[in-house]
């Protein structure tokens, strides 16, 4: 049977980066499961096993193969226990124990390491003894407990001969085990060894690794020897590179070795980009407390960072130079760095997390500076150093930018710290600053509140001119009320800042603070009184008769409960102000002022209702005369509300004029509620401009909607408010003709069958559906059989098919002459003379038909009737007579041509008559000539709609039968 080659394999060392002792594991990460894999090495492995124990020879070589196939089983089942532990439930993991996975491949471990000792105990001068130690300290280390890995390598070294791989694995693995122990003395012994055979890949991780030792031992020069030696196998191929590793930790290297500068040239060489390496050396540089060296180093990896423009680099080296320069008391330096921050941030979309760094970094020396800035703050003045206090507050200035949405609390802190100093102007400033932050924000947190409670202390102190003093103040109370409408405090200061406005004369924000005090304190009825009597007081000494009319319009509907004597008092003010105003404002021109007057008295309720309706009236009057449609029917209706019956209908002229007045400014609806409300409302009585106002209703109903609808149901309504039958009749025909020359073709029928008795409507009708018909005859079929019982249009569609079958049979017209070999004359000119008579039989069809016909299809006979003519002269011209000679053929073209041009003059005759009678003959509607006034001559429905007589047809040109025109081949 075929040996199965199943290698062990020997996963290589990896060592950890730190400072503390780095552990050894795989370089790579492990592959993904391969389930099918698996399953197929498992049953290699089995068949393997089964075969060797089967086999009758059981010598120390195949023992040793089964050992080494044990060996990679417990490798598989290790795989499929650590897959199962990834899938499992986290509270089963806990519940059970991480140790209850790997049972399958504990037993199998036993099974091998058992097996492998017996393989030793029966054969001790196997000469492969040392390959077998060696895999039970691979078991040991990987499988096990590692308690035995130190023993076994120890005996697969003593069992080895010379240089063989073996004793080179076994002092590599030792060595390792004594590094990840911290045994590095021992490991020191055991890399010597290794480091000897520079043709191992993994050579540059032995170097690395044995410089940790000896660093770790304090060798500081030789392991960075080592490392650095390591680096350089890094250039060659043929090694694994452990050029990530050795970056991360050479820097520890140089400065323990105190060779920082040497440090910084090798990144700068060697690592692009070189700042995050050097940070690391900066940090390792920083433990050694060396500042002058450590800044050095930043300095080099910020060159880096601008060199490259990487901003976000940039903002590591400057976190850094704050936790040094804080570290190392350097307080200017780390001043200036955060200065730099704003302007890189400034700059730069920057890493959220180191943006959140820095504002912590900053926020804490800053707020500890802040807390010492006053030594002795029971000092009057206080003594503090100013350079420190404008480093605070420059500190959050940049917290500001850097932490936007808590920019109010960092104005807030300069607040603060101003306010220590007794600073007091520049604390006032940064708590309005504080809120002004807060209302952008909408937030009214502690800090809002502690900025507003602040600067209301702070105002008495900083002893400011009254106007700044006055600014300021209001502006505290104003936004603490906005902010905290209802608190402890609101109660009083909407008291102190209505009074404060009322104070500078600001009457209409004292009232606004009356509303909303009274809003969120309505139990405060009496201090909300006399309130509002301080404003009337100064309205009555303004004589502000506006305001005054509203406020008194408003007590007498029982706001704040004022006493009816107080009303009627402020009454009779308002009154005796109006009576010397508004009379003698008319009478000067002043329309806007008189307006307002008007105004007043229509909202007051001391005038008698007549009053308040001229009053409205008037307004609506004068709105009107301003172009103001909207603000006129506004009033108008107001009026119109008050007025009786027997004052109205004495201003009906006046009310039809405005009426008018709204269409003529395009406010038809307008104009049409006024009409039909004057109309409806006086139906049965006789007024001035009665019909007036029924003729508007109906314009400005077909007009404004073209709702016929709407316009026959008005006409309904008004047919019993005694209006005159002749009215009504003319009306319903300017509105037919309105919707004919609109050519609303469905509403005119509509509104038709609705008056199908006015014999002027039945006229227009007629035409107007046979114009419509010759336009879409399928469709106006269904529209003529809807309306035959009222009009008498049965004849149209008949006479639409004789025309339609006339101008078939023209268009199909045929002439084609019978071609011999030999030219038979006699029978040409017979069918020449057939195809004559043939065209004149068709134009007494077309004489005869036009008798009957309409003007449409009189045009489409004509349009057709020329046709045939042209298409004659086409069959003369393409004729060739055979078997004649030249001299003969000649004088056939020359009697042709005669023929062909008298055709085509008379084809031409006929087109030329066809479009004499279409400009001659200019028949229309009846209603044109009668009842139409002013409309356009050049109409396109007019053009479209002409009459014309069918009798021209009888001046076409007969070339039936007649000698005379006859021309004979050959003569």
């Amino acid at each position: 049977m075929k040996t199965l080659l199943l290698l062990l394999t020997l996963l290589s060392a990896n060592v950890s980066l730190s400072q503390e002792a780095p552990q050894t594991g795989a370089m790579t990460s492990a592959p993904a499961f391969d389930q099918e894999r698996w399953k197929k090495l498992m049953v290699l492995i089995d068949s393997e096993i089964k075969t060797i124990k089967g086999n009758r020879y059981s010598g120390p070589e195949l023992k040793h193969r089964l050992f080494e196939l044990y060996s990679e089983k417990i490798k598989l089942i290790k795989e499929k226990e650590n897959l199962n532990l990834l899938k499992a439930d986290a509270s089963v993991v806990i519940k059970n124990g991480k140790e209850t996975f790997f049972k399958a491949s504990q037993e199998q471990y036993k099974t091998a390491q058992s097996y492998a000792l017996t393989i030793i105990s029966q054969y001790p001068k196997y000469q492969r003894i040392a390959e077998i130690y060696y895999a039970l300290a691979i078991n040991s280390r990987d499988y096990g407990t590692a308690s035995d890995t130190e023993r076994f390598l120890k005996l697969a070294i003593a069992n080895s001969t010379g240089e063989s791989k073996t004793m080179y694995n076994a002092k590599t693995a030792l060595a390792e085990y004594y590094y990840n122990n911290k045994r590095y003395h021992e490991a020191v012994v055991y890399y010597n060894d290794v480091l000897k055979n520079p043709d191992d890949e993994w050579y540059g991780k032995h170097l690395y690794n044995a410089g940790w030792c000896h660093l770790k031992e304090r060798n500081f020069k030789k392991a960075l020897d080592l490392i650095k030696l390591s680096y350089e196998t890094t250039k060659n191929k043929k090694y694994v590179s452990m050029k990530e590793q050795i970056f991360m930790a050479i820097g520890i290297f140089f400065v323990q070795a105190d060779a920082t500068y040497e440090g910084v040239e090798f990144f700068e060489a060697n690592a692009n980009p070189s700042a995050p390496h050097l940070l690391g050396l900066a940090l390792s540089s920083m433990n050694k407390n060396n500042f002058s060296m450590t800044d050095e180093v930043l300095k080099a990896a910020l060159k880096d960072t601008r060199k490259r423009k990487d901003p976000n680099g940039e903002m590591k080296v400057r976190l850094t130079q704050l936790d040094v320069y804080r570290e190392s008391k350097k307080d200017d330096q780390y001043f200036d760095t955060a200065n730099s921050i704003l302007e890189l941030h400034k700059k730069n979309k920057l890493d959220k997390d180191d943006l959140f760094q820095a504002q912590n970094k900053i926020k804490e020396v800053a707020g500890f500076m802040q807390i010492n800035l006053i030594k002795d703050k029971s000092k009057d003045p206080v003594v503090y150093s100013k350079d420190d206090y404008k480093k605070i507050m420059r500190y959050f200035d940049i917290l500001s930018s850097l932490d936007r949405p808590n920019k109010k609390l960092y104005r807030y802190y300069q607040g603060e710290t101003a306010l220590s100093a007794q600073d007091y102007q520049v604390a006032l400033k940064y708590y309005v600053r504080a809120v002004m932050n807060a209302k952008l924000t909408k937030d009214k947190n502690e800090t809002t509140r502690k900025s507003l409670d602040a600067m209301l202390a702070t105002i008495e102190l900083a002893k400011l001119p009254k106007a700044k003093e006055d600014e300021y103040t209001i502006f505290a109370f104003k936004n603490f009320v906005i902010f905290y409408p209802q608190s402890d405090k609101s109660q009083a200061i909407y008291q102190k800042l209505f009074n404060k406005y009322f104070e500078l004369n600001r009457i209409k924000k004292a009232v606004n603070i009356l509303m909303v005090y009274k809003y969120y304190y309505k139990s405060d009825e009496n201090i909300h009184r006399e309130m509002l009597t301080q404003i009337l007081d100064y309205y009555i000494k303004e004589k502000n008769t506006d305001k005054l009319a509203f406020w008194i319009g408003k007590i007498e509907k029982g706001y704040l409960n004022f006493s009816k004597e107080y009303i009627e008092n402020s009454i009779a003010v308002l009154g005796g102000l109006l009576f010397n105003k508004y009379q003698a404002l008319e009478k000067k021109g002043q329309i806007k002022e008189a307006m307002k007057g008007y105004e007043s008295i229509y909202d007051s309720k001391q005038y008698p209702r007549r009053t308040k309706a001229e009053a409205a009236y008037a307004i609506a009057a004068l709105s009107l005369e301003q172009n103001k449609g909207k603000d006129s029917y506004k009033w108008l209706k107001k009026s119109l509300d008050l007025y009786d019956d027997k004052d109205l209908i004495k201003v009906t002229g006046s009310l039809y004029v405005l009426a008018k007045g709204y269409r003529l400014l395009q406010n038809v609806e307008t104009s049409n509620e006024v009409a039909l409300m004057t109309a409806r409302r006086f139906c049965k009585d006789l007024y001035k401009n009665k019909e007036d106002f029924y003729q508007l209703i109906n314009e400005n109903t077909i007009i404004h909607k073209m709702n016929i609808g709407t316009l026959i149901k008005v006409e309904e309504e008004f047919k019993k408010c005694d209006l005159s039958e002749k009215l009504i009749t003319r009306t319903q025909n300017e509105n037919m003709e309105r919707m004919i020359y609109a050519d609303n073709y469905k509403e005119a029928i509509t509104y038709f069958k609705a008056h199908a008795e006015n014999m002027t409507l039945k006229n227009m009708m007629d035409k107007y559906v046979r114009y419509k018909f010759y336009q879409n005859p399928e469709v106006v079929k269904k529209d003529i059989a809807d309306l035959q019982p009222i009009l008498d249009l049965s004849a149209i569609t008949t006479q639409y098919e004789y025309v339609t079958e006339f101008a078939k049979k023209a268009l199909e017209m045929k002439f084609v002459f019978t071609e011999e070999e030999k030219f038979n004359e006699d029978k040409f000119n017979s069918e020449l003379e057939q195809y004559f008579a043939m065209i004149g039989e068709l134009n007494n069809e077309a004489v005869s038909l036009s008798k009957n016909s309409g003007p449409q299809e009189v045009i489409m006979i004509r349009n057709v009737l020329g046709k045939p003519y042209f298409s004659l002269v086409k069959a003369v011209r393409n004729y060739i007579p055979k078997g004649v000679d030249d001299k003969y053929l000649e004088g056939f073209k020359q009697g042709m041509r005669q023929i062909t041009e008298s055709l085509i003059s008379k084809g031409l005759q006929v087109d030329r008559e066809k479009m004499a009678f279409l400009e001659k003959n200019n028949y229309f509607f009846e209603v044109q000539k009668n009842d139409i006034v002013g409309l356009e001559k050049n109409n396109s429905l007019e053009k479209a709609l002409n009459f014309h007589s069918a009798i021209l047809f009888s001046n076409t040109l007969d070339i039936g039968t007649s000698n005379s025109n006859r021309v004979v081949a050959g003569q």
